[in-house]
């Protein structure tokens, strides 16, 4: 209503006393204004939309995209690479689908032993320690599937269903008086059992639900029968125990041998096996550039802190990156509040309250949109991490200045903050330069705070020395 009475004014004198023609001219962008004042929270909703949406998108972009990946450094074995294998187990039974599998699972190798993770998975994950790897390629192993399962998934003709299924007739065949019906019932349950471990196979619900149920856990069906076998069986004829035994070339030997190959088989041909090319890097793959711990405010951890001040100035450039991001909040919520006001400026008379709106504008868009100039950052950081530690730190046998791998680690997780820190300043608006400044007032405080308590743990120790002398002289 203000608007409308100013401008109306502005109207009456400037068009009838000063005949200034442009007075009505105004009028359609006085009312756009207005209207856009009125429906200033679906803009400021549009917006944060449309900049978490582009944050999320080049995120998801770079994590789904096999070309985008750390580079290596080469340092620690001079630049080496190698092949290292991974064992999983794939969600199928059948061998049939070797090419669902066998091609590109555009997942890293802690993403690809996460999903499929086998018995061997862990063991294999030591190799990868501090190490830039990519997808070389996937052996399905359909062979031993064949042997384990069944050909073309009829599992019931499989190794597994047919050990069980002809040592329970065996013992039905020879022995089958003297088994209690509540032990052929159990031993009947095993076949059943199967069909529902195995379907657990194919659907990733439980991958090794058969294979922890035959051999492993406590109770297991091998278990049940052979005390099934020792107490019942004594009719059974020696050699058609020796078939099915786990000795030799026996029926159960050979199935433990298959499952052996399929989950833990010697690379490159046997087992679910995924072969990935790897660097050593001297940034290790646990390089994580804002710590965990970000307490400053304990004096005992801070002096062990500070005899390797790294860590520290790491820890004060992380204090000051979350500043910044706490600022940011509050000037999302400030623009918020006083979008109608920074819109509806636009149509105060004579264009005065155009630069406000301009002001304001140019400070919401550079807030929302600096979120995602600093994650395209971080993803070049990771992506020209090896190459940017490889260009400056020398050549891998010999680094630079004699550092080691945790300094040349430390010096790089610095820079790269203090690049992230710095990223605000570049949209030169005011808000961006009070983000920057909310990070040097953390760091200030963060090394206040560590001066006071070095000084007052410096106080009590003379205190104590002082002390201990004074009692000495008495």
């Amino acid at each position: 209503m203000l608007i409308i009475m100013l401008n109306g004014l502005h109207i009456i004198l400037a068009g009838s006393v000063f005949r200034y023609a442009q007075a009505i001219e105004s009028l359609p962008g006085v009312l756009l204004a207005i209207i856009a004042a009125h429906i200033s929270l679906t803009f400021m909703i549009s917006m944060l939309t449309i900049g978490n949406s582009m944050t999320q998108g080049i995120y998801t972009f770079t994590l789904n995209d096999p070309k985008i990946h750390r580079s290596a450094s080469g340092f620690k074995d001079g630049g080496k690479t190698q092949d290292l294998y991974l064992h999983v187990l794939f969600p199928s039974s059948n061998e049939q689908d070797k090419t669902r599998f066998n091609g590109n699972p555009n997942k890293t190798y802690q993403e690809a032993a996460q999903q499929w993770s086998g018995p061997q998975t862990q063991q294999d994950l030591k190799q990868f320690h501090d190490q830039v790897c990519t997808w070389e390629s996937t052996t399905f192993d359909s062979n031993m599937r064949s042997r384990i399962f069944g050909r073309n998934g009829d599992y019931h003709n499989g190794g597994l269903y047919q050990l069980f299924k002809q040592r329970n007739d065996l013992l039905n065949q020879y022995d089958g008086a003297k088994v209690p019906d509540g032990v052929q019932t159990q031993l009947d349950n095993i076949l059943t059992q199967i069909d529902s471990d195995v379907q657990k196979l194919s659907s990733g619900s439980d991958r090794l639900a058969w294979y922890n149920d035959a051999f492993v856990k406590q109770g297991s069906w091998d278990q049940q029968m052979d005390d099934a076998w020792t107490k019942y069986g004594q009719d059974i004829p020696e050699a058609k125990k020796n078939n099915l035994s786990n000795d030799g070339q026996g029926g159960e030997a050979m199935l433990r041998a298959n499952i052996h190959k399929l989950l833990a088989g010697t690379p490159p041909n046997e087992g679910d096996l995924i072969r990935y090319s790897c660097q050593h890097d001297a940034t290790g793959e646990d390089f994580q550039l804002v710590p965990d711990d970000l307490d400053f405010t304990n004096l005992f951890k801070n002096i062990q802190d500070l005899t390797d001040g790294l860590p520290m100035v790491v820890k004060v450039l992380s204090l000051m990156l979350l500043a910044q991001m706490i600022v940011r909040l509050f000037f999302i919520n400030l623009y918020i509040v006083t979008a109608p006001i920074g819109i509806a400026c636009w149509a105060l008379p004579g264009r005065v309250g155009q630069p406000v709106t301009r002001l304001w504008l140019q400070g919401f868009l550079s807030t929302v949109l600096v979120q995602f100039i600093m994650v395209v950052a971080l993803i070049v950081i990771q992506v020209l991490l090896g190459n940017v530690l490889a260009f400056v730190g020398g050549n891998p046998n010999n680094p630079i200045g004699g550092l080691d791998d945790g300094t040349l680690k430390d010096i790089m997780r610095v820079a790269c903050l203090w690049f992230i820190i710095r990223i605000p300043s570049l949209f030169g608006s005011a808000p961006m330069s009070t983000m920057a400044a909310a990070g040097e007032m953390m760091g200030q405080a963060v090394g206040t705070t560590v001066a006071s308590q070095a000084a007052r743990a410096q106080m009590i120790a003379q205190a104590v020395t002082s002390f201990i002398g004074l009692a000495i002289a008495r």
